[in-house]
């Protein structure tokens, strides 16, 4: 089931952006980048859940995990 972190992803991300208002009401840059990232991963995951139905999609956040995984994966 690949489109339970999908799913995951895409609550918490929306989540961020609902909260990442309120710092960039306030003129915060911290708020700002926080809204551009969590809209982004919000954006990435609904464009993986339309991808779904043709079959697995992959994550643009493989580049950022998997060096970290490399000797769990090899």
């Amino acid at each position: 089931m690949p489109w339970r972190g999908a799913g995951i992803l895409l609550v918490f991300s929306f989540f961020g952006v609902i909260t990442s208002f309120g710092s960039v009401r306030q003129l915060h840059l911290s708020g700002f980048a926080s809204l551009i990232v969590a809209g982004w991963l919000f954006a990435e995951q609904v464009w993986r859940f339309v991808k779904f139905q043709q079959g697995p999609a992959p994550s643009v956040l493989r580049f950022v995990v998997r060096p970290f995984l490399t000797r769990y994966l090899a």
